[in-house]
């Protein structure tokens, strides 16, 4: 259910931008467009986030699954629900923890492609 959440409100962030690109003859109201859709967006990342905490807690408990994946993907998480903390705490915030969530992302993507193809099928 989460999933469906943040990508409902990834798609609304990006209706942003066709709105902005559709004033772009009055610079103020896109530029007020395209501020609207990064404070959406950066809302989304932190719901996906939460999706990531819940996917590393069940890679974690799956037992099927190296922990360190799960463990990569729960550090992700948190750097994205950081980066949404950290903006609403303070504006001027740039945000940098969900930068480094590719490591988790990206090596849990090639054991579900390379390791997660040799499971037993039931």
């Amino acid at each position: 259910m989460i999933r469906i959440a943040f990508a409902g409100w990834f798609m609304v962030a990006l209706s942003r931008l066709v709105v902005a690109f559709n004033n772009l003859d009055t610079p103020e109201v896109a530029l007020a467009d395209i501020d609207s859709f990064s404070s959406i967006w950066n809302t989304a990342l932190g719901l996906f986030g939460v999706h990531l905490l819940l996917i590393a807690y069940l890679s974690i408990r799956s037992g099927f699954m190296p922990k360190v994946f799960g463990i990569l993907i729960g550090l992700a998480g948190i750097g994205y629900i950081a980066d949404l903390i950290g903006l609403v705490v303070a504006p001027a915030f740039t945000p940098t923890f969900g930068l480094f969530g590719f490591v988790g992302e990206t090596a849990m993507i090639f054991w579900l492609l390379i390791g997660g193809r040799r499971l037993p099928r039931s």
